[in-house]
Formats: C-alpha cells, structure tokens, sequence
C-alpha cells in the first residue's frame, strides 16, 4: 500500500514550534520514514545542502507556513531555486487558509498545502499522493482546505440531514444543489437566531454556518450550541463559512467549538472533504473541571499513545513558563517586536492543548504587529491566568483522563 512505499523516505521538517517537529517527526517515524525537524530556514537550508552533498537528498519537506525568520512561501521559492535541491516534494502545513494563494504556492513549488491541525491519516495520504504523482491531471496535489479525505471517502451515511445557516441567498443556492446532488437533506436559516432555534431544535447531522450572519453572528450561535449541549451526549459537528480575508477567523471558529473550516466561494471538492472528516471525529471534552485542555486536539496529535503524549506533556510544562515570561518581559519594556516574537512562541505551544489559549495568543501576536499596547497589556494578564491554569491541569495528565469523559 501507499505506506510501504513510502517506508525509508527522507523527510525534514521546519517548525519554530518544538512541540509540533516532535509531533510530526514521530507520526514518520511511526510510518517507517526517515526524518529530520530544523526550527528555522537558515537550519532548513543547511540541513537540506548537507543531505544533500551526502548523496541523501531529503525527497520530502514538511514546512510551516509562519515561521519567525520568514514565511513558508519565500522560503519554499528559496528550496526550489537552489541548485541540488529542486527535486524535494514540499508540502505547507499552514493554519491561515483565507490568504493562501494557490497560484504562487504552485510557483514556488509547493505540491500540497494542509490546514492545521493536520489528522495524521490526513498527513500520510497527501505525502503519498504528493510523492506518487497521483492526481488526475499530472499536476501538484495542491488545496486550500486538505488533500484528504477525498470526495468519495464520506463515511457510509446514506443521506445527511444537513442545516446550512446562511443569509447570501445565490450562496444558499449554490449549497443546495452540491448538497442536493449527493442526496442530502437541506434546511435553511437565514439569520442568526432561526440557525439556533433550528439547531437545538432539530435532528441535524450537519451544520453549515456562515460566521457573518444577521442577528446572532456565527462565533455566538456555536458557542451556544456548544453551552446548550454541555452535560449530555449531544453533539452537532459544525463546519464555518466565511469569505472574511483574516486567516485568524478559522482559530475563532475552534475556539467557538466548530469543528472545520471553509472559505467562500465554497470549493466542492474541499466541502466533501470538510465533512468527511468533521463527521469522523468523535469530540472529546476536556478532563472533568478543565475549561481550556482541548482532548480532541491532544488525542489526535498523540494518537491516543501514553508515551508520546508524555513527551508532548513535559515539553509543554518545560517551555510554556520561558515563552511566558518572555511575553511579560516584553510588556514591561514596551518591546513590541519581541512581543510578537514571544506570542508566536506561545501560540505554537499553547495550541497544541487549548485552542481557546492558542487563539487569545494569536490575538496577542495581532495585537502587537498593529501597536495596540493597551490591548497587548490586558491580553498577556489573560494568558497568565491561563498559563497557570495549564500548569496545574497537565501536572498529572494521562490517557485515561482524557478519554474517560
């Protein structure tokens, strides 16, 4: 299969995040490839000359689309013009969908881009459809929302009754007939309010909600689902629409309790994509009394093993009070560069357990790079208070904790 092909592959990662290159360099390693991880492009370009000069050129580079030193594009053009190394598959792992330009990724030589957090059934199948060529038009494998799973893979559901909450009446049209095509059901809300009545009032398998709709926005109405259905067994998978150029919108969506992401016009082939996946992940709430561990997003990244999620735990505990303390150094000497050098740190760290810490990191990092000192102040006093709390909630977090909910 697809696997066994892939086994001794050379693989670099380029992460600033420590805990995503353990992430990753373990999921390939578990997939019997050959990888090395590097935090920064002048890392990335030296290992990658070196393997190179060995006669053992890395055929395969995952980088991250914000690194500190550059972002991922510039640094993929720099990989593809480089004598000897033009022959390495690159694929983005970026968590900034709505300014991806697709046009220059295929530039620059990018094959395949992956919204974070990246599934690692997700991962393997876009390195073997990126490495074997597989696409229908012998182009790169390149989408905005994933590779994989692809259209045909919708889990076995005969027909969805699907809830699409959207007030662009030429959008909802559009919906429909995708919708329509494949057999599902479609309901329409129009606003805010009618998305929520409908949603915990209905049986829905589906929600599609625009996060820009009249009444209630959308961030309001999931959240309220999420609320309405806290202590019971109730669950809506949610997938946000929106055609905002922010990129930070999709980490909002998280936070809200969504579980996927599409920018509009919506793409067909990345919506089946969408709801394959949201529909195959079961949510996993947080340990009893915990208000910001995040299990899903633990669980996936550990793959349920108690040894990496060890390492992942002790590497969070050991570099969450540095990134931290920088943060409070920087507010102190009214130092925004290294503020927003200390945010993105603490971004890259604090996702990988809370999506709500992780985004109010992001708003730090945004609040920095526009000068807004004011809200930088009172954002860092948020992360403390979180900070502290995360200490105490992985102190003696384990397996059974997260799945005994």
């Amino acid at each position: 299969g697809a696997r066994a092909s892939l086994e001794g592959l050379r693989v670099l990662v380029i992460d600033d995040n420590a805990t995503n290159r353990l992430v990753l360099d373990e999921w390939l390693g578990g997939w019997h490839m050959r990888s090395e991880s590097v935090g920064d492009a002048a890392s990335a370009m030296d290992a990658l000359v070196r393997a190179a000069g060995r006669g053992e050129p890395f055929l395969l580079v995952l980088l991250d689309e914000r690194l500190q030193d550059t972002d991922g594009t510039t640094l993929a053009s720099q990989i593809s013009n480089r004598p000897g190394l033009g022959e390495a598959r690159l694929i983005l792992l970026s968590s900034e969908d709505s300014r991806f330009d697709i046009a220059h990724a295929r530039e620059v030589g990018i094959s395949a881009c992956l919204l974070k957090p990246v599934q690692p059934s997700q991962l393997l199948e876009t390195i073997a459809a990126v490495m074997n060529g597989s696409t229908a038009d012998g182009t790169p494998a390149l989408g905005r929302e994933s590779m994989s799973p692809k259209p045909g893979h919708l889990p076995p559901t005969a027909r969805l009754d699907v809830l699409v909450a959207e007030d662009n009446e030429l959008n909802v049209l559009v919906l429909q007939e995708m919708l329509g095509r494949r057999g599902h059901r479609v309901h329409v809300a129009m606003d805010g309010r009618a998305a929520l009545a409908h949603a915990v009032g209905g049986a829905f398998d589906l929600l599609l909600l625009d996060v820009h709709m009249p009444q209630i926005d959308g961030f309001e109405v999931a959240r309220a689902i999420r609320e309405y259905e806290r202590g019971t067994e109730a669950y809506l998978p949610i997938i946000a629409l929106t055609a905002c150029s922010l990129g930070r919108d999709r980490e909002r969506c998280l936070a809200a309790g969504m579980a996927g992401f599409l920018s509009k016009p919506v793409d067909p082939a990345a919506l089946w994509a969408a709801i394959s996946r949201v529909l195959s992940i079961s949510p996993q709430p947080g340990p009893p009394g915990s208000r910001l561990i995040d299990s899903t997003v633990i669980l996936l990244a550990c793959g349920g093993q108690a040894g990496l999620l060890e390492k992942l735990r002790q590497g969070f505990r050991r570099s969450l009070p540095e990134h931290m303390a920088g943060a409070r150094a920087a507010v102190r000497d009214h130092d925004l560069p290294h503020l927003c050098q200390a945010a993105h740190a603490l971004h890259g760290t604090l996702a990988a357990f809370s999506t709500v810490a992780g985004s109010t990191a992001s708003s730090l990092e945004d609040a920095a790079n526009g000068g807004e000192f004011d809200r930088c102040t009172a954002l860092v006093k948020d992360l403390e208070s979180m900070c502290s709390e995360l200490l105490i909630e992985t102190d003696t977090l384990t397996i059974d904790a997260l799945t005994s909910c």
